[in-house]
């Protein structure tokens, strides 16, 4: 890329060329990563296994993986056959989780002394639509978790530098968020700008997560041409990253993850 020596604050870039964030990667049996501007980053595989992905439609569903989908292709989460929904958690070691993004953010979840892992797509409904805390309120009623037990990263998006929205944007905000003049503000060319990292750490916090388990890398989408698609930039006709999450044992996470 146009930098090879560029340090990026609280993350880091693999030799594969995928994005951890560093708070998140100092637990054992535990992966993550965050895809660049790669050809066919869906076809990925983490340590020789295939991701569950969904067929996203910015909500707000969430769905739980169980013990059936081990295999990686379950009835209805197949790659021709997804279900519809917008994140996803999962208590089953083995199975990789993940969701594509081109702008939207991806919020990851570990809780590692609980064995659980959860993935979100959040565009601006889905975290409008709050699916970050239902995700965090699943978690609570199939796996017993407390947002305590929670360490959640936020990975790369489009920034509030690059992303006007319409006043029917705020104003769906502000009904369910008093901070949301918070992260939607005016820029200085008169247009409305939302903050997505910035809006979810808001709801992460609120739903009792602490400040100090939530890791964003601030890397924006929109402005990172050498890094990243942008629908925004794009049109809608660029690539997606791929964002991922998983349990998998020490000695399989210790081989090459791509």
């Amino acid at each position: 890329m146009k930098n090879p020596q560029e340090i990026f604050p609280g993350a880091e870039l693999s030799p594969a060329g995928f994005f951890t964030l560093t708070g998140l990667s100092r637990f054992p049996g535990f992966v993550h990563g965050f895809t660049r501007k790669v050809p066919d980053a869906g076809k990925l595989q983490v340590a020789g296994r295939k991701p569950v992905f969904l067929h996203q439609v910015h909500g707000h569903r969430i769905v739980a993986v169980e013990k059936s989908a081990a295999g990686l292709s379950p009835e209805g989460i197949t790659e021709d056959k997804r279900v519809p929904g917008d994140a996803l958690i999962t208590d089953v070691p083995g199975v990789i989780l993940a969701i594509r993004v081109a702008d939207c953010l991806p919020v990851v979840f570990l809780a590692p002394e609980k064995g659980v892992v959860g993935i979100a797509h959040a565009g601006w409904r889905g975290t409008q639509a709050r699916i970050a805390e239902k995700l965090i309120a699943l978690g609570r009623e199939r796996y017993r978790l407390v947002p305590e037990d929670l360490w959640v990263g936020l990975g790369p998006a489009i920034g509030p530098c690059c992303y006007p929205v319409g006043p029917e944007v705020r104003e769906a905000f502000r009904v369910d968020f008093s901070d949301a003049d918070d992260y939607i503000t005016l820029a200085l060319d008169g247009s409305l700008r939302l903050d997505l990292i910035q809006a979810n750490q808001s709801q992460l916090r609120a739903a009792g997560v602490p400040a100090d388990q939530i890791f964003p890398i601030s890397l924006c989408t929109f402005c990172r041409d050498d890094h990243f698609y942008s629908a925004r930039r794009e049109g809608g006709k660029g690539g997606r990253q791929v964002a991922w999450v998983g349990m998998i044992p020490v000695s399989v996470a210790e081989k090459k993850i791509l």
